[in-house]
Parts: C-alpha cells; structure tokens; sequence
C-alpha cells in the first residue's frame, strides 16, 4: 500500500473517532462549519485552478441552495430531503442562466460580473419580505430528515457534512485524473488550441462553473438545515472573498489545498475572536480582515503556489487495448479542401487577397512566402479561428466557412501552431490525450462519476504513447517546461495526429528543431500521407520543402503569386525574386 494511501487512511479513522477524542474538550461545530464550506471551496479550486476562472460569486449561489431549501421546507412543505434536493436544482438553474452570458467574458470582467451576483441576490433577500424575511431572516426550518430517521445533534451533523465533504473531494480527485481535467487545463492554456482539437471550450467552462455552483448549493442546503435558520448576513460579498481566500492560501488547483485553507482560515477566526479581547479590548470585524490581510500577504510571498500546491496529476497505467488501434479515417476521394475567393481585411490592411485553390486527398502541399505573406492568417480561415471577409471554405464535401473551430476539428480537419500551445505542466503523454476523440476523451459528468472510465483511461494512455512513437517520441514522464523545445513541436504535432485528421494544417512545424528532429518529421508526414491523410504545410525551410512536398504554393503580399511542383516553383522567376 502506498504512502499516500496509508495517509487517506489514517485521516478517514481520525474522522471517524474525532468525536469521541474531542468530547467535551472542543465543539464539533467548528468541524462542521469547515466540512459544510469544503465542498465550495473544491469547486472554487476547480474553478480557478483547472479552468482559470477566479469567482467571486460562490457566496451567492451558496445562498440561493439555502434559501432555495428554507423556502420549500417552510413555505412549501416539502419533506426536508426534496427541499434539499430542490436547492440544489434551484442552484444550479440559476447558475446556468447566469452562466450563459457571464461566461462569455475573460480575465477581470468575469470576476465583476460574479462580484455583482452577490449585490443581486442579497437585493433579493432583502427585499421578498413575504418569502425571505427580508433582514430578519427566515427562521423555522424543520431538522433534516428521511421518513422517521431524522438528524438531531452536532454529532449527526458533523458525520453527514464530513461524507459530503468526502464526496466532494472523491469527485474532485476523478475529475482531476481524468480527460476531463486534462481538457480544462487546455482550456485554460489556450482556448484557441483547444478548440483545435475538437474541444468545445465554452461547454467546459460551462460545466465547471455548474459543479462549482452544485456543490455551493447543496453546501447551502445543509447550512440551512443545520442553523434552522437564514438571513443575508452568511451570503454575503465578504464570504465570497473569504472562500477564494480558502482557496488562494491552499493552493488553487490543489484538493489537499482546498481542505488546508478551509481549516487555517476557520482556526485563525476562532484564535482571533479568542485572543484579540484580551489584547485590545474588544473584538471587531475589521482585525480579522487585517489577519486574512497579513495571511493573504505571507502566503503570495514565500508560498506563491499555495501552501498545499497542485501536482500534475498521474494518468492511469498503459494497458492492452483489447480492441483493434483505429485507422485514420480516409476522405473521400479526390478534392478534400477548396479554397474560393478568401479575403481578410483588418481595416485597411488587406492581409489575404482573394486566394483560391485546391488540395487533392494524400497529397503534401506546401505553403511558401515571405513574413507577413498572410499564411497564417489563411490558415486560421480555413480551420474556423478567423471568419473571412468573403470567401468559402469547403471540406471534406462540407462548407466551413465561418464555423467554429471546434466543429472543423470534429470533422477531421486538424493543425498545429507557429508556437506551440500546450499545457507546460503536463507530460507529453496527457497533452497528446487531450487530443483523442470521443470516447477516450469523455464526458464532463462521466468523468466525475468515474462511468466506466477505468479502463478507457488506461486505454488513452496506451493510444498517446501510439502517437508519440509516430513522431519519434517517447511518453515523458516529465512535464513539458522542462524539456527542449524540439519536444514541444513533436508533442503537438502528436496531439493533432491523435484526432485522427484527414487533413492537416501544419504552420512551420519544423522551426527550432534539430537536423535528426527534422528527419523524423519528414518520416512522421510520409507516414501520415501513406496512410490515406493529406497535409496543408506552412514552412520557410526551402530544402526541406523540397524533399518532402508534392506540390508547393507561394503567397506574397497576400496574393496566391505561384503554385506548381517543387521543381516548377523553384525555377518561376516572380518567386526567385519575391522569396528565394
């Protein structure tokens, strides 16, 4: 048994006996108060440290679970678990409708727009008299209960959110070792590269955002049980700080780290409001605002990660895949990419000018020209990035002009970038996972339930190391910042091999490697085109254009100036004069 699991271990028998340690000597309920807000820091250290969203809101949707359950076990007369279970939904209903335009936003804006949730709904608390109390509260809430079992006591209370604590965490920990946490950190490295690869960025930020807000409800729900009682003061803007305080010292990203805030942050209160009377002579809000203060300030300092930091998560062991490697999938036969009439103007600036051509199935065409010719930008037309000024994409038999770029990835159309965007704190092997299609890849929810994942993750990890030794590589076990950059290149071009393409844009997949680097290239693209896939090849290496491109294109000032065989474009003397 490992060391790890021997600590699990002895921290779950210590939950278990605590109660009779303590007895008479400490009250439960301070336990119970950090098991009742562990659950929501989890989800804000999802949140903010695999999805990159800092939230300042979880106060609020806390307080809609709460509410939401008072109201039905009051008002309503729901049986107590269905006014349970209906904060719970409320929670996560609001939180979708809030969602949708909230997430549309980046950076500080969306901690604005969720620092505002907490000025809305304490509005609303206030206000529904009839319903909420207004600033009295609302007080009557029944015990929880299921048919005649009902949960009386601190003891009771400290098992019941000490198993939801748990749970939380159990489900934190599958989403963190799985696709799914793979995916958000793609996300949050580069939303343009992961819609590259078929990731759906929105949908993710999406999903996290839900998971954070389920467990802030169903957090508040227990409150509410607990207290037997509500009022705005617990939900307010100051414990939505206060969470992402939790989260910040543990550490965001970090499981371990989202219980070691929660736990420092609630001794520290009850230290201060124990000591602080006998050094000043009374207790005030604002002294332990200076304590968290000082904390705060102490942590970003000397532990800048957190006091607990998040670790790279370990991918599942290699095993045998049962069934047969998928083959990459074939187009259809003869043109898999026409490009009619495309133009881009960035104002007066016009940087692709009405280019048009073809590109036949298993072909290898290279795109030529100068710095600033507009092949990136043509590029990022025709994989969704960019919507043309005018002009069609048609791939594949299918048009994708203007589409997302999500649904040409899904479609079989993938690509590589000028510079890599990976994730550096992952190993090759799970950057290139992120990259395997439906079912490897999975679903948020069955990812966190852990459905049958076990062996699909096995099996993902068996395909990476397929992809990898493709390209020439080895699946790393160290993290992607502390190798060359060489093995960045070969990662993601990995990575975009794993989708399975039938086509691939490559934009300077060669620059920054070595002689033997671009040897293996040249093999992997040969490979690639052997077995049915064509590729589209931005590069400024002219030898190396030479020995492995079938057909080459020159782009100079925007305009589509030669197109031929290499030979043929070598010797046209508008190229000679414009490139070589």
């Amino acid at each position: 048994m490992t060391r790890e699991r021997l600590g699990v271990l002895f921290l779950f028998f210590l939950w278990i006996g605590l109660p009779f340690l303590l007895q008479g000597r400490l009250s439960l309920s301070l336990f119970i108060t950090a098991f009742i807000q562990v659950p929501m820091v989890v989800g804000l250290t999802l949140l903010g440290g695999r999805a990159g969203m800092i939230s300042l809101g979880q106060a609020a949707f806390y307080g809609v679970g709460a509410y939401g359950t008072a109201i039905l076990a009051v008002h309503g007369g729901w049986p107590p678990v269905l006014a349970l279970g209906g904060g719970i939904f409320l929670t996560v209903a609001v939180a979708y409708l809030v969602g949708l335009p909230v997430l549309t936003l980046r950076g500080h804006d969306f901690v604005l727009a969720t620092l505002a949730l907490n000025f809305i709904f304490g509005v609303v608390w206030r206000q529904w008299l009839p319903v909420t109390g207004g600033s009295n509260g609302l007080a009557g809430i029944p015990s929880l209960s299921l048919g005649t079992w009902a949960i009386r006591g601190d003891v009771s209370y400290y098992y019941l959110t000490g198993l939801v604590a748990l749970l939380a965490l159990f489900f934190g920990y599958q989403l963190l070792h799985s696709g799914t946490g793979r995916a958000l950190q793609t996300v949050m490295a580069s939303e343009t590269a992961a819609a590259a690869v078929g990731l759906r960025p929105s949908r993710y930020r999406l999903g996290v955002f839900l998971w954070a807000a389920f467990w802030a409800g169903l957090s508040g729900g227990l409150y509410a049980f607990y207290v037997g009682y509500v009022s705005p003061s617990p939900f307010s803007l100051e414990f939505s700080v206060q969470l992402l305080l939790m989260a910040v010292i543990g550490g965001l990203g970090s499981l371990p780290g989202a219980v070691v805030g929660v736990f420092l942050a609630l001794f520290l209160r009850e230290s201060l409001r124990t000591f602080l009377p006998q050094v000043v002579g009374g207790i005030s809000s604002e002294y332990e605002a200076v304590a968290y203060g000082l904390l705060l300030a102490l942590v970003v300092i000397f532990w800048p990660r957190g006091l607990w930091p998040a670790r790279a998560a370990h991918p599942a062991a290699a095993g045998e895949v049962a069934t047969h490697l998928p083959e990459d999938p074939l187009p259809a036969e003869g043109v898999i990419l026409s490009v009619e009439g495309l133009r881009r103007e960035f104002g007066g600036l016009v940087a692709v000018a009405d280019v048009s051509f073809q590109v036949r199935r298993g072909e290898v065409v290279a795109l030529l020209g100068p710095n600033g010719a507009g092949k990136t930008t043509l590029f990022h037309m025709i994989s969704g990035l960019l919507p043309p000024t005018r002009g069609r994409v048609v791939f594949a038999g299918k048009e994708v002009t203007g589409l997302p770029p999500y649904l040409p990835a899904a479609l079989g159309l993938g690509r590589t970038f000028q510079i890599p965007k990976l994730v550096p704190t992952l190993p090759p092997r799970d950057n290139v996972s992120v990259g395997l299609p439906y079912p490897w890849r999975g679903s948020f929810w069955q990812d966190a339930l852990r459905w049958a994942r076990r062996r699909r993750a096995r099996e993902a990890v068996f395909l990476a190391r397929h992809f990898l030794q493709r390209v020439g590589e080895k699946g790393e076990e160290k993290p992607l910042e502390a190798l060359p950059f060489g093995r960045w290149r070969t990662t993601e071009l990995a990575r975009a091999l794993a989708g399975r393409p039938r086509l691939l844009l490559l934009d300077e997949p060669a620059s920054g490697l070595s002689p033997q680097e671009k040897e293996a290239f040249l093999k992997a693209m040969k490979d690639f085109s052997r077995r049915g896939g064509t590729i589209l090849w931005v590069e400024h290496d002219v030898p190396l254009v030479m020995a492995g491109a079938d057909r080459v294109l020159v782009m100079n000032g925007g305009r589509l100036v030669a197109q031929g065989t290499p030979e043929e474009v070598q010797k046209n003397p508008a190229v000679q004069e414009a490139y070589l």
